[in-house]
């Protein structure tokens, strides 16, 4: 057994290592037997995990959320199901994935969960389904946007059966719109295969001049072009990070590009962005007045402060509380402005709709990562 959760550590670095698959503490992967599994706990990053960020679970109560009855409210059936999920863990003092019972489902030893953007370009976009088919033909599963949670994994246990049934084999590969993939297989090998191949796939779709936009960073000076009083920003308790390169210039243009990145395309930014966003016009860039009122009248009317600003024709500034959130928060959205870019060679993107955004956003269990993460 410890050479198997070695290589489930050694899967979960290399691609939680790797932003092109995952970012911030997005993405989980699992390891199973006939009688326990294995699972990424909420709030660890893979990059730099360690046995300790793993759930062990008995897999006899885990599946007992598959037939039993829960609350049709919604919020009620979500506490049932990790309640649940809780007496499934033969250690305590770490919550599992809230995706656990999709590993416990998919039916192979090793299961990775990834959001990389490439894939989530055809997953966010508005050709989503018909991309997949060109792409990747009938040995892949397609899931529609359900929310997170029981639902999801009730939806996915039943299209796993169906697909089953008819082609007399279980998928290894299940790509989710507006959220990711789920990989599984029997060796570690053929897991890295599987994301190489598609990877591979893709980058054969996408013309030259796409692949040839530039995402190493160069620098600016925040200070030369975010005028903030620091007396304000101390009595919000906050602080910024700047970031510019080519991707991100090309949707701080003016606010018809941003607009373009304005709705979360995945729950993982709403978790680290939440799901509003202030453009701040060129005009205003050197007048601290105005950037104050900006940021107090987007507060009043959010109930938060903006964790996301796009400065026009400078780039992306992140506030937050802590320089991890930061960091974070760079890096998840400019996911999203990797997703927006490459998802135009698949009809477009194709953002969350409104009440699947209200969901996560007030979902106890995605605030629950998004406090372990900051």
């Amino acid at each position: 057994m410890q050479k198997e959760l070695e290589a489930l550590i050694n899967i979960s670095r290399k691609y939680g290592q790797g932003k092109n698959f995952t970012i911030a503490g997005g993405g989980n992967t699992s390891f199973k037997t006939e009688k326990e599994l294995w699972v990424k706990a909420s709030g660890y990053r893979l990059g730099d995990i360690t046995r300790d960020g793993f759930v062990r679970m008995d897999r006899k109560l885990l599946n007992v959320i598959s037939y039993k009855q829960y609350s049709e409210e919604t919020f009620l059936r979500e506490r049932e199901v990790k309640e649940d999920l809780e007496m499934a863990c033969l250690e305590k003092g770490k919550r599992p994935s809230v995706e656990t019972s999709l590993h416990n489902a998919i039916e192979f030893a090793y299961v990775v969960h990834m959001h990389p953007f490439l894939i989530n370009a055809v997953l966010c976009s508005n050709r989503a389904e018909k991309s997949v088919m060109e792409l990747w033909g009938q040995d892949v599963l397609y899931i529609p946007y359900s929310d997170p949670g029981y639902v999801l994994f009730k939806k996915v246990e039943a299209e796993i059966s169906g697909f089953k049934y008819q082609k007399g084999f279980s998928p290894k590969v299940i790509l989710m719109q507006n959220h990711g993939v789920f990989v599984g297989a029997n060796t570690i090998e053929e897991i890295e295969q599987l994301y190489g191949n598609m990877m591979t796939d893709i980058l054969k779709f996408v013309p030259q001049e796409y692949q040839s936009l530039s995402f190493q960073e160069f620098s600016f000076d925040p200070s030369g072009n975010f005028h903030v009083p620091e007396e304000y920003l101390k009595l919000a308790g906050l602080t910024f990070q700047a970031r510019n390169n080519a991707l991100i210039s090309q949707f701080a243009k003016n606010d018809s590009a941003f607009r373009s990145i304005s709705i979360p395309f995945t729950p993982d930014v709403i978790v680290y962005c939440k799901s509003s966003y202030l453009f701040l016009e060129k005009r205003i860039l050197h007048n601290p007045n105005e950037i104050v009122r900006s940021i107090s009248e987007f507060h009043k009317r959010n109930g938060y402060y903006p964790k996301v600003l796009i400065l026009e024709e400078m780039g992306l500034v992140s506030l937050a509380e802590s320089e991890k959130s930061l960091q974070n928060i760079l890096d998840v959205f400019e996911d999203q402005m990797k997703i927006a870019w490459f998802s135009r060679v698949f009809g477009g993107s194709h953002p969350m709709e409104a009440h699947q955004i209200e969901f996560i956003d007030s979902w106890e269990v995605e605030n629950y990562r998004r406090t372990i993460s900051t």
